[in-house]
């Protein structure tokens, strides 16, 4: 037991190395909307085919190239955003999804630090945990549906009346690990309520 608590300790650490490191990004966000000035950048992916311009489209393979032929082009899909001497509304259309996404994340790593906490107890199997395990799958689940679509909602905002307008942009970041890790939780909820069930049961036979 002193080791598994030794164990929890350690576990405890670490996620609160990572509440305070989503704060300090949380903060830095905010400071870099409020005060940033120059050039903003934002990396996105865009389709080149949904434009009325064919200049933008993937460059083709020569037909006339010599057999094994070994060449390198521009990739066409990946772009970055550009923006010189942004707008404090620029600014926090450019930030919104960095700061979503840590703010979520910094959600799940509060909660399971009460999760985590009562290990120390002796007695994790409580429905109060069953409760913060949905609370972690859903917080997971989130990002890999609300980030992209807020993303591509304020990346159109920023666009809309410049040369860009219309063409649809969608983040670079993939979260479609955190929707796999959501579902694992949520069915270790379940399992934490059957251990529940099962020890009121046991209790309830004493």
């Amino acid at each position: 037991m002193p080791r598994a608590k030794q164990s929890t300790w350690a576990l405890e650490a670490v996620l609160w190395c990572g509440i305070l490191f989503a704060v300090a990004f949380l903060v830095l966000g905010v400071v870099q909307v409020v005060s940033s000035d120059g050039i903003d950048t934002r990396a996105v992916w865009f389709n080149p085919y949904s434009t009325s311009t064919p200049a933008d489209d993937p460059l083709q393979t020569s037909a006339a190239a010599a057999p094994g032929t070994v060449s390198m082009v521009t990739p066409s899909f990946n772009r970055t955003i550009v923006v010189a001497s942004p707008t404090f509304y620029q600014r926090f259309l450019l930030a919104v999804p960095d700061l979503l996404t840590a703010l979520i994340l910094g959600a799940v790593a509060v909660v399971f630090l009460r999760v985590v906490r009562t290990v120390r107890t002796d007695d994790p199997f409580v429905m109060a945990n069953v409760r913060r395990l949905n609370i972690i799958g859903a917080l997971l689940i989130a990002p890999m549906v609300a980030v992209p679509l807020v993303e591509k909602v304020a990346m159109a905002l920023l666009v809309d009346g410049s040369p860009l307008d219309g063409t649809t942009f969608s983040g670079m970041d993939e979260f479609r690990w955190a929707g796999v890790v959501g579902i694992a939780v949520l069915t270790l909820g379940q399992v934490f309520k059957h251990g529940a069930r099962l020890r009121a049961d046991t209790e309830g036979l004493v």
